[in-house]
């Protein structure tokens, strides 16, 4: 499977990221400490089904203050439901939430862009079964070629784009997928900020044993040592912000609270961020789980006397300028 366009890039990838995590500026000194909080709420383009909405809509009504990232599918806008689909994503983005574009070789996207559909390999074995509507999200992006991933991505923009959502400049690829091609790609469309980086660990308990799990980890373990933002070593200027915080579907609450004593025990830096990742598809199975997550955050930031801030904008502008 083609994950890299040049031998070297990998290399290059974690050079940069130690030099570039030495010369993180810290908080100065008569600051108080703050940490940059974010929720990612992923809409892969899975059904969305009205108990998921509801309790997203009950998530944000008892955490008013957390600015949402949502990572919004264009597989949501080729369907026949298209206009509604987008009523129901619009009534959960508010004021101050972001929106970025989430990257996934669905078979309508795919087809779209006039390219040649493939079913293997998939993220959980030799192949996807069961393809008789659309599929495509557990298939790997990179076992396309550049070209396709190119045209995967404009389709994939321009079809966001047009749907009317306030589309920025942040994307994610499904399977936390990485490749220079893909890298390239989102550059070339002018979009800056990576959000498919995760440590391996957030999803090694549960997902070891799938073929997932080894990619992932040959393309993002350097975050383990490095959990911040970080340019990427080629010349196109985008921006990884790494998954730290975990991911609800696959973590316990103790595990989700522990990578947040993790990130306030070191010494809180510019950069310093705590990303949180939620699915909108099992938002109603983990928002008992979520709600004691997110208590026990506030709870021990109070304690150490941390500030948690939600502004996108500010943070933008604070890892851009370094």
């Amino acid at each position: 499977m083609r994950q890299i366009s040049h031998k070297n890039y990998k290399l290059h990838l974690l050079c940069f990221l130690i030099s570039a995590a030495l010369a993180l500026p810290l908080v100065a000194a008569n600051e108080k400490p703050s940490l940059y909080f974010t929720i990612s709420l992923i809409w892969t383009g899975s059904h969305l089904h009205s108990h998921n909405i509801e309790a997203l809509q009950d998530l944000r009504k008892k955490h008013p203050k957390i600015r949402f990232h949502h990572l919004v599918s264009p597989a949501y806008f080729v369907s026949q439901n298209a206009k509604k689909n987008r009523d129901i994503i619009m009534s959960l983005i508010q004021r101050d939430d972001q929106v970025g574009i989430y990257i996934a070789p669905w078979r309508s996207i795919v087809e779209k862009s006039k390219t040649l559909f493939r079913v293997s390999p998939s993220f959980w074995g030799p192949k996807e079964d069961g393809c008789h509507t659309d599929c495509g999200n557990s298939v790997p992006l990179t076992i396309y070629q550049e070209d396709d991933i190119k045209r995967i991505f404009k389709t994939s923009l321009d079809i966001l784009k047009t749907s009317g959502l306030p589309v920025g400049q942040s994307y994610a690829v499904s399977g936390w997928q990485h490749s220079a091609d893909i890298v390239s790609a989102a550059a070339t469309l002018g979009l800056k900020f990576d959000f498919s980086p995760i440590p391996p660990s957030r999803i090694e308990r549960r997902l070891h044993h799938f073929p997932i799990f080894s990619w992932t980890f040959e393309n993002w373990q350097q975050f383990e040592k490095f959990p911040y933002p970080m340019q990427s070593p080629t010349d196109s200027h985008v921006i990884f912000i790494p998954q730290n915080g975990g991911v609800v579907d696959y973590n316990t609450s103790n595990e989700l609270v522990s990578y947040f004593q993790e990130t306030i025990n070191t010494k809180l830096e510019a950069k310093s961020l705590y990303n949180l990742v939620i699915h909108q598809e099992t938002a109603a199975t983990f928002l008992p789980r979520l709600h004691a997550t997110l208590q026990a955050l506030k709870d021990l930031a109070e304690k150490n006397a941390i500030t948690l801030t939600f502004d996108w904008l500010s943070y933008r502008n604070r890892i851009e300028s370094h």
